[in-house]
């Protein structure tokens, strides 16, 4: 399994000289693997990183099929879905699921707050056919299953166990089923941010691999049980990890995000193998985020001497990662020039 961030900042995109290495895209991480259909992209977020890897992954990979994880409905994780080029193509079909808080998922989000005018010159209704917005109740209670034939399901926690434990076929559809050996399985664990968002942890259960992604999560007093079960033994975390410990102390304590130290705690606790920092603060320089990096490891140093440093680093934009060993490659042309500069400037019509 391997991990590509397309955008790890945090509240809003930036462009400055001082963030050449780290990126100015908000967040959004794509998911490669051998479970998924070939014809399938897997992303979790939709920040304005989602422009550029749409880009490549429509018109380059001639990707069709979109599955999109939401943590959360912040601008930050889902402006990209505006200018990005899956909505405005016949021949593409992206499925979005995301929490519901105050009768408000993925469908409202897309139909009320994203895609209506005069907001953006494109309505919903317009799009609609693209789109299959799956709300997800009761976060902790279910589990995706995604395979390369039989696709993505949705079963009960329950469920998925009882067919674990009798080492019984996943049922994907009427007459078809799979062994879970094959598959993806993604587990989800609300965390601690002032609007309801998800961490989610994905398992490889051919290789064994697991990789969780926990942005917008802020400090706790104390590590709760089930948060550290979410972590357990990961062998790639990118967690949230905006701001200082002097800026969450000064001014920055609730608005949802965690510090370097926090994180090591997290990671020691969790026995997470190698962890990225991510949701960089937008007034971050590259130089900032190697700070973070730098307290991180040192207070991991604390807790566990023999953490290796290079197992902490920044996630920065473009960045390729392989979830188990040690590889690490950094992208510098993403997107051949020629596939940036397609716009679909008459997508918009039928």
């Amino acid at each position: 399994m391997q991990v590509k961030p397309w955008g790890t900042r945090g509240s809003t995109p930036v462009s400055r000289l001082d963030i050449q290495k780290t990126g100015g895209n908000t967040t959004c991480i794509e998911i490669l693997s051998n479970c998924l259909p070939n014809d399938t992209a897997f992303f979790i977020d939709g920040g304005s990183g989602l422009v550029p890897a749409s880009k490549d992954a429509y018109f380059r990979r001639k990707i069709k099929k979109v599955n999109m994880l939401t943590t959360h409905y912040h601008p930050d994780h889902t402006q990209g879905l505006l200018l990005s080029v899956f909505p405005f193509f016949d021949d593409c079909m992206t499925t979005i699921y995301g929490p519901i808080e105050n009768n408000i998922g993925p469908l409202e989000i897309l139909r009320d707050f994203l895609f209506r005018k005069p907001v953006f010159p494109v309505n919903f209704q317009e799009i609609a056919h693209r789109f299959k917005p799956v709300p997800l109740y009761q976060v902790g209670t279910q589990v995706m299953i995604i395979h390369p034939i039989g696709g993505t399901i949705l079963l009960s926690v329950d469920k998925y166990r009882q067919l674990e434990r009798e080492e019984r076929h996943i049922p994907f559809k009427e007459n078809e089923y799979h062994s879970v050996k094959e598959c993806l399985v993604i587990w989800m664990r609300e965390v601690n941010h002032p609007d309801k968002t998800i961490s989610y942890r994905i398992e490889e259960k051919p290789t064994s691999e697991v990789f969780v992604f926990m942005t917008d999560n802020e400090n706790t007093d104390g590590i709760s049980r089930d948060i550290i079960n979410h972590l357990s033994d990961a062998d790639l975390a990118i967690i949230d990890t905006q701001y200082s410990r002097d800026v969450y102390e000064g001014f920055a304590a609730g608005f949802g995000h965690a510090t370097p130290d926090f994180v090591a705690r997290l990671a020691h606790k969790a026995g997470i193998k190698k962890v990225a920092l991510t949701h960089h603060d937008p007034g971050a320089s590259d130089d900032d985020v190697a700070m973070r990096v730098a307290e991180c490891y040192q207070e991991l140093q604390t807790l566990d001497d023999t953490f290796k440093k290079q197992n902490v680093f920044a996630a920065c934009d473009y960045m390729l990662l392989d979830v188990s060993g040690d590889h690490v490659v950094q992208q510098n042309n993403p997107i051949p020039k020629k596939v940036a500069q397609a716009v679909p400037a008459d997508s918009k019509k039928e």
